[in-house]
Order: structure tokens, then C-alpha cells, then sequence
């Protein structure tokens, strides 16, 4: 049942697995140090990896996302409108740590930013 394993990702985080089964927690953190990775040449950069209609998309199965906007149900404006709430409430985050470089934000596939 127990275990003790760690594995490196894309990104460079080591995950550390103590429990078969369970999810596993961060054990070295890649941009632990952000004014290294400055001095190496690289951006720090904010994600909002899901937009607002992919996030909907995550929460409400498609068929019933697209039905619901069709008829403009007050639900779906509701989940919209909570949606857009967290993600705002994210870039206060984001605003209020500093030191971000850059925030990118996904629409239709494409990476937007602005210098």
C-alpha cells in the first residue's frame, strides 16, 4: 500500500508518490527560484489554460453546454458568470505575487499575449 517514488515530468516538478492510489504531491519545485529563471534568459508566465468556454466545457457535458446557451438558460449564465469570477479572481493573484512577465490566455486554439 505504501510506496515511496518520485517522478519528473515535462515541466520539470518531481512528484513524490507515497500511497498506491492516491494522487501525488510536489517534491522539488522546477521555478522554486524566479529570479533564476530570469537570470537564464527565460519568462515567467501566468496561464489561464482554460478559457472561459473550455472550463464550461469541463463542467457541463457539450451537448447540454450548447443546448443550454441556445436557449439561454439562466443556469448556464449563472455557471458563466462563477466561471469568469475565478478566473478574474486568478489574474488578482497573479497581479498581486508580481514578477510575472507575461499572461497567456488560450481563444480558439490560439495563444494570445500582449507585451
Amino acid at each position: 500500500m505504501y510506496e515511496d517514488r518520485f517522478v519528473k515530468d515535462v515541466f520539470g516538478t518531481v512528484w513524490r508518490y507515497r500511497i498506491k492510489g492516491l494522487e501525488p504531491e510536489p517534491y522539488v519545485y522546477p521555478l522554486a527560484d524566479l529570479d533564476r529563471v530570469r537570470e537564464q534568459g527565460g519568462l515567467v508566465a501566468f496561464s489561464l489554460h482554460h478559457f472561459l468556454f473550455q472550463k464550461l466545457m469541463d463542467l457541463i457535458p457539450l451537448n447540454k453546454l450548447l443546448y443550454a446557451i441556445h436557449r439561454g438558460d439562466e443556469r448556464f449564465v449563472i455557471a458563466l458568470e462563477k466561471v469568469a469570477e475565478y478566473q478574474f479572481g486568478l489574474l488578482k493573484v497573479a497581479k498581486r505575487y508580481g514578477g510575472i512577465d507575461v499572461v497567456v490566455v488560450l481563444e480558439n486554439g490560439k495563444v494570445l499575449s500582449k507585451d
